[in-house]
Order: structure tokens, then sequence, then C-alpha cells
């Protein structure tokens, strides 16, 4: 994260932010989750004018949607689907 933070890599910063959310979806800890895909929601709208950032957010959305059926919020995760 950090070097691609550095390097100005956007949209990889967020591939990884949400690789990471994933990781720790899969291994239960579901605040880790939620907070790592919130940090992607905030880059997402830092560059919601970038071209990368309409698809990235529909995976970002679908990701978030997985978490809130795994929690139990089957109307919020119907909302996103």
């Amino acid at each position: 994260l950090p070097a691609s933070a550095a390097a100005g890599d956007w949209p990889g910063h967020l591939e990884q932010l949400t690789n990471l959310g994933n990781v720790s979806y899969f291994l239960g800890r579901y605040d880790e989750a939620r907070a790592t895909y919130d940090q992607a929601a905030a880059l997402l709208d830092r560059h919601a004018g970038e071209p990368w950032a309409a698809r990235r957010r529909l995976l970002l959305a679908a990701n978030r949607a997985a978490l809130d059926q795994r929690l139990g919020r089957y109307a919020d995760a119907l909302t996103v689907y």
C-alpha cells in the first residue's frame, strides 16, 4: 500500500485495499473488512472522475453487499444486488 500510494498508482492502491478487505472477510474479520472497504470507498470518492472509478465502485459495492449478506443484513445486500 505505501508503494502504490507513493507512486500515485490509485487504481492499484484501490485494488490492494479491496483485496485486503476480501482477505479480512474470508478470515471472518468483518469489522476489518468493513473498515478497509470504507477506505476504498473514500479513495473512490476522491477519484470519482477517473475512468477506472465507476467499474471499481461496482466491484466494491458487490463486496460490501456480500459482507452485509454474511452479517444478516439481507435487505441491504438485496438492494445492491
